[in-house]
Order: structure tokens, then sequence, then C-alpha cells
């Protein structure tokens, strides 16, 4: 992981971040990429741009950090690293390990979109899971110790099949718990060792007193489950199949949209109503008999005529099209924003400036 050890810092205004970025060209060796696995930080200093984000990867003061700001005025950045959230999970229970872990594939969560709905607007009901992955890190989970290759699955074991995803050509891991089903990869089941980091850190969110508690609660749990990868895909493979396949016995003939931790239904769901409750994997109502839209062709929805749900795109992005429009956005009818970012980085004069054109449109 190329920030594995750094701690995450947000920079919260030009000044800030444009006096780090003056230190860091006057002292360093400036690449505008990612850190690569293998790479020492030394005397380099990593900057790379996400849409919304730039990122700062450098020694300060003999502490290497992941400098963080927001691009975008509006959006406020969760001050922590999945590195940093695996580590607080690891402080409750260091997981299996396995060697050269980038061989054994990845898995993939489960987004269903019924085509019938495909560039329409229709009344629909929502329900969402409290914290789905964390209800899987309660089931029993994969022991390592006893990994087998091709071999048939028995009571008490799990497998792990192998694909080619079509739109990544990456491996995907998929599990099985089917005895007597021929797997390239089975192993062991051993009870889960992750009961009190789930139950301290879900607490955490349930009960947070501010927003950024909450958001810091949910990260914690959501990002220490993806860096997994890069120890024991296995592990992860376990806690995404099972929210797939938990997720996927709800769908249905009115089902909207699905994915590993909400159900978008044509109609209401007595059946998961009954399931609804402020407790680990229990269900929540989101939306109930409102409008919900789906983008044509593309797996982007709106509730009403909300901000909407665009794959690739911050939210943040819609705010100006209301400024400029004087009206909501509609997925049905709109496409997406030209206006974007509040600040741009500018990679000659290793400067964060104001998106002048933007500003004064805005004014």
């Amino acid at each position: 992981m190329y920030y594995k050890k750094a701690k995450a810092i947000i920079l919260k205004d030009l000044n800030e971040v444009n006096t780090l970025l003056k230190d860091l060209k006057e002292r360093c060796f400036i690449v505008f990429r990612k850190k690569e696995k293998e790479e020492r930080i030394g005397y380099c200093a990593y900057i790379w741009e996400d849409l919304m984000t730039l990122n700062i990867l450098a020694r300060v003061k003999n502490k290497v950090n992941l400098y963080k700001f927001s691009l975008c005025e509006s959006v406020q950045l969760v001050p922590l690293t999945g590195a940093e959230a695996f580590n607080i999970m690891s402080r409750y229970y260091k997981i299996q390990k396995i060697e050269d872990p980038d061989k054994y594939g990845t898995s993939s969560a489960i987004l269903y979109k019924n085509p019938k709905f495909n560039g329409k607007r229709v009344k629909a009901y929502e329900y969402d899971i409290n914290s789905a992955f964390a209800k899987q890190m309660l089931e029993p989970i994969p022991d390592i110790t006893t990994l087998k290759t091709f071999t048939y699955v028995k009571k008490g074991q799990i497998g792990f099949r192998t694909n080619v995803s079509e739109a990544t050509g990456r491996t995907i891991l998929e599990i099985t718990f089917e005895e007597g089903r021929f797997c390239r990869y089975v192993c062991d089941l051993m009870p889960s060792p992750f009961k009190r980091f789930v139950e301290t850190w879900y607490n955490k969110k349930r009960n947070a007193k501010t927003p950024q508690e909450k958001v810091k609660a949910k990260s914690v749990l959501n990002y220490s489950v993806g860096v997994i990868q890069l120890y024991n895909p296995f592990l992860r493979a376990c806690i995404i199949g099972r929210s797939n396949a938990y997720v996927s016995r709800f769908i249905d003939r009115n089902t909207i949209y699905a994915n590993t931790d909400s159900i978008v239904s044509l109609t209401p769901r007595p059946d998961i109503e009954e399931l609804i409750g402020l407790d680990i994997g229990q269900w929540k109502k989101e939306h109930y008999g409102e409008d919900f839209a789906w983008s044509k062709e593309k797996i982007n929805y709106q509730w009403n005529l909300e901000t909407p749900v665009y794959r690739g795109i911050p939210k943040a992005w819609f705010t100006n099209f209301e400024l400029k429009k004087g009206r909501k956005f509609d997925i049905l009818k709109d496409h997406v924003p030209d206006d974007k970012n509040t600040y741009v980085f500018d990679y000659k004069d290793l400067e964060v400036k104001l998106n002048y054109g933007k500003k004064k449109e805005n004014n």
C-alpha cells in the first residue's frame, strides 16, 4: 500500500496547503503520481489528484504523512486513511496474512439494475442494511492455515472459485458453502474474532455526537474491509461474498436496484420491514413511496430531485448547477455539470489556486 504507515492530515485552507507545497518545492524531488508499493519516500514528495482531492504524501519533521486538501469548497474530507482504519482493527485482532496476496484475485460487490426501468421515474421504496460488512464480519471466517487447492468443499468449510471479470479483466474470488462443490481453493471456517471490534465501532457510529464522529466510525468499519484485500483476499472475499448473497435473497421481480447493502423496490416489502431495527445487520427505511429515476443505460439514479448518485462524480459538483440554472438537476434531462471544483492545482507553479472562471460565473 503506497501510504501504509502514513497518517492522514486534512489541510483546511489555501494558505495551509500552499505553505506546505512551497516547503516541499524547496527541499524535495516532486513526483506527480501515487507512490508504488516498493518505493521509499526518502526526499521525494508524491502528489496526485482525485476528482475533488489533492493528495500529498511526504515526510515532514521526520514523519510520513498523507496530506489531503479538498478542491471542492463544500466537501469535508475524512481525516483517515485505509491504513489507519486497518491499524485500528488490528488492535482488536491481527488477521492471518498470506504471501503474495495479489495473485489470488479480488472480490466484487453486487450491483443490480432492472433494465425495465431504464430512463424512467417511478414511485419506489428503499431499504438499507445497518453496516452490512460489519454484520458479515461477525460470522465464521476462513482459517487460512487450512487452505487447500483443487478440492471439494466439506461441512464447516468455505470454497473459493475464480472467474475473470469482463469489465476489468481481474481475477475475481467467488465464495460457496455448498458441500461437495469442487473449488480452486478450500479452507476450514473458524469463529469470528471481530466481535469486539465491530461492536465497539458500530456503537461509536450509532451513538456519535457529531457528524464527524459518525463519519469516522463508519469509515473505520468500511475502510478496514477494503485494506484486508492487501493482506488476506480470502477473508475479504468471504465478507463481500456473504453480503452479496444476503442481499440477493431479497431481489425479486419488483426490485429496481440492489447493491451490497441496499434494495430499491417498486412496491413496499413486508418481508424486509419485519427485519427493521437499530442493530447491526438489521434494515432501515430510507425512502418510502418517493420518486426514483434511473439514468438511461447507466448505474446512476436520483431520488425526487435531490442530488443524484452519479458513479464517479462527486455530489458537490451538482451544487453549481442549481446556482447557475436556478433549478434542481434532473437526471433524466440534464448532463453532468461542467462546473467542478472551487480550486485547481497548478502543476507548473506547484500551487493551489482559485478556479476564477467558476467563481466569476457564480457571482
